[in-house]
Formats: C-alpha cells, sequence, structure tokens
C-alpha cells in the first residue's frame, strides 16, 4: 500500500480580528495529531499584549510562524490593468495587497513583515505567503534579497536560497456560496487524487471554514493526514532535481 503522502497543513489570515477562529482551527489540528501547523500571520494589525500572548500559547504547542503580507486590505479601486482585477474577481478579492505594488514596495512590504516578527519577541519564519498567493511584479530573483528563504505560490514554494521551485497540490475551503462550493469541492477532490501520485500536498484552512459548505471535507481531509510537516520539510524530503533553476 502507497504511503499517506506529506501534507503542510497551514491557517491563514491570523490576526487580532480573526484569533478565536485560528484558535478553533488550531484545536482541531491538534485533535487530529496534526503538528506542525503553519500560521499566516498578518502583522500590520492592530496587535494588542493579550492577542500576542494567544499567539505565543499556539507557538509553544506546536505551530510555526509565518509572514502573510502587512495588512491584508486594499481598494479595490486602486488596482491597474486587467490582470489584477482578474485576481481580484476570481481569488483575492480585497486583500491581494501585492497587486497595487511595483517590485519595490513589495520587496519593502516583506522585509517590513519580516521585521515585525523580531520587534515582537517572535521566532523569525522562514516562509512568506503573500495575500491570496498573489505574489505580483516582483521576479523570483528578487526574492533572493529578502530575508525569508521560502515562498508559497498557488502552484507550490519556492526555495530562494536554491533557486528552486516545488510544485505541490492545494486544497482549501473558503466557498461562501453553493456554486463556489461546488467548484472548490471539486478542485479539493482532484488535487487530492494528485497528492496520493505525487507525495505531497498543503492544506490551507481559512478562519470561517468551519462554518461554510465544504466544512465536512475540511474536517475529512484532515482526517486523512498521517505525516503532517512544516514547508521546510515538504521541500527536502520531496526535492525534485527536475525543479532545480
Amino acid at each position: 500500500m502507497k504511503a499517506s503522502p506529506l501534507c503542510a497543513v497551514s491557517i491563514h489570515d491570523v490576526m487580532p480580528a480573526t484569533l478565536s477562529q485560528c484558535e478553533a482551527l488550531f484545536a482541531l489540528c491538534q485533535t487530529r495529531g496534526i503538528r506542525p501547523v503553519t500560521l499566516l500571520i498578518v502583522p500590520g494589525q492592530p496587535w494588542a499584549d493579550d492577542d500576542l500572548r494567544r499567539l505565543r500559547h499556539m507557538l509553544a504547542a506546536g505551530a510555526v510562524a509565518a509572514g502573510h503580507g502587512w495588512t491584508h486590505q486594499i481598494d479595490t479601486r486602486q488596482l491597474r490593468g486587467l490582470g489584477p482585477r482578474l485576481h481580484s474577481v476570481l481569488m483575492s478579492k480585497d486583500v491581494g495587497e501585492h497587486l497595487l505594488l511595483d517590485a519595490a514596495g513589495i520587496a519593502a512590504l516583506i522585509a517590513r513583515c519580516y521585521d515585525w516578527f523580531s520587534a515582537n519577541a517572535l521566532p523569525a519564519p522562514t516562509l512568506y505567503v503573500p495575500p491570496a498567493w498573489a505574489m505580483g511584479r516582483i521576479s523570483r530573483a528578487a526574492l533572493q534579497g529578502l530575508p525569508f528563504s521560502q515562498y508559497e505560490y498557488f502552484a507550490g514554494v519556492y526555495d530562494s536560497a536554491q533557486a528552486r521551485f516545488e510544485p505541490s497540490p492545494v486544497v482549501g475551503f473558503e466557498a461562501v456560496s453553493p456554486w463556489r462550493a461546488h467548484v472548490v469541492g471539486a478542485w479539493n477532490r482532484l488535487a487530492r487524487a494528485r497528492a496520493q501520485r505525487g507525495g505531497r500536498w498543503r492544506i490551507s484552512l481559512h478562519p470561517q471554514d468551519l462554518s461554510l459548505g465544504l466544512s465536512a471535507q475540511l474536517r475529512r481531509f484532515l482526517s486523512e493526514v498521517e505525516q503532517p510537516v512544516d514547508y521546510t520539510a515538504l521541500m527536502t524530503t520531496c526535492l525534485n532535481p527536475a525543479s532545480v533553476g
């Protein structure tokens, strides 16, 4: 029987306003024996001392910190160009911060995100995930000069130190309407099948997921995670020499 695929589980949009929902998702992962879980933290929100205490509690209980934009919010009326507008309509809605910026602005945002962790006595993260995976107008070569060593895209994860991109399927459950639940649920089933063949996958959780139409699929998929790993292990354990460069 083929071994269960490696799986990196992440909780997106961790900020003061969503902290209780994120704690519930983290607790669910713990009941499933899933450790580590990566927390995608939004630094540019009003973090109070008690919020930081709760965040540190999850990190001490087996979570791993990652950077996730700065404010996780934009005015979509400021978007320019067909590509950014389409991405906003189809995927990123009003959270794609990178889509408003040029390469220099994106680099500054990423560096600012990284610095927030040390300024608040939190572990230095290795992973950065742009909101809605919208990396924007910055090249992978430019990422090599920034402080994070891993960058997640929808299609996979980029290791900037080794200039290596490792593809892997991702599933998510953020479906607020019946038609979207149908489409996203079908995508998830296909991605799960690809994971079994390829030996790895990613599960991306969002704060409201347990109250949405795909919550049953979410719980089922979490129950199928037998080899939880962080993003570093997902990359190093499944090295694909053909993807170097």
